[in-house]
């Protein structure tokens, strides 16, 4: 009895450090698996659901827009849409490769995100350059639509628009001198409404 006293004892001192080693050795995985689980949850929003920055709209637009109003212009062009075969058929692109003399759409996108109407909105839009206005192509819902040759200084209709040559010689303005494009709103916009005013206009 005596001598299994002492050998239980014996294996009771030989497993203490060995249990203590087993303790200390589960501790350690359980933590290097919580940094393993963290990092993973701190990684997945960025590796599963990429977020892409809107764009932004233009709060003020050009000097002498309303400032109330949220304006974007769009610019697309018209191209034969190749998923459509059988058959001939366009659709409209971003502007973003452009050939000389093709037209480009633009479609001014005018939003109230007051929750007032706003009334006497005006809209000025620079003509982009490398492209000159096509005649007669600015629309907008019940809008008043003057333009400048002057850097949008002054506005009037095209009858009325002149142009003074170095020499000082004064001639009607053409669509190649046009610079901006103001659209005066002859209705209040109402809450969360947008207006789309439009133009086209020649590259090259």
């Amino acid at each position: 009895m005596e001598i299994a006293s002492e050998i239980s004892l014996l294996s009771a001192k030989h497993d203490a450090p060995r249990a203590l080693r087993h303790t200390a050795w589960c501790k350690g995985l359980q933590k290097l698996s919580f940094i393993a689980i963290a990092g993973l949850l701190a990684l997945t929003p960025t590796a599963v659901f990429p977020v892409r920055a809107a764009p932004s709209p233009d709060l003020v637009g050009e000097a002498g827009s309303t400032p109330e109003v949220e304006i974007t212009m769009v610019a697309e062009v018209l191209r034969p849409d190749e998923g459509a075969p059988g058959r001939r058929a366009s659709r409209f692109v971003p502007a973003e490769v452009l050939t000389q003399g093709e037209i480009v759409h633009y479609t001014v996108r005018i939003h109230n995100p007051t929750r007032a109407p706003v009334r006497d909105v005006v809209v000025v839009r620079r003509v982009p350059r490398n492209v000159t206005y096509l005649t007669g192509s600015a629309s907008g819902p019940g809008a008043t639509i003057t333009f400048s040759v002057d850097g949008g200084r002054s506005f009037a209709r095209p009858a009325a628009l002149r142009v003074t040559e170095p020499s000082g010689v004064t001639r009607p303005a053409t669509p190649a001198d046009y610079t901006h494009i103001r659209w005066a709103l002859r209705y209040p916009l109402a809450p969360g409404a947008t207006a789309l005013a439009r133009f086209r206009a020649v590259f090259g």
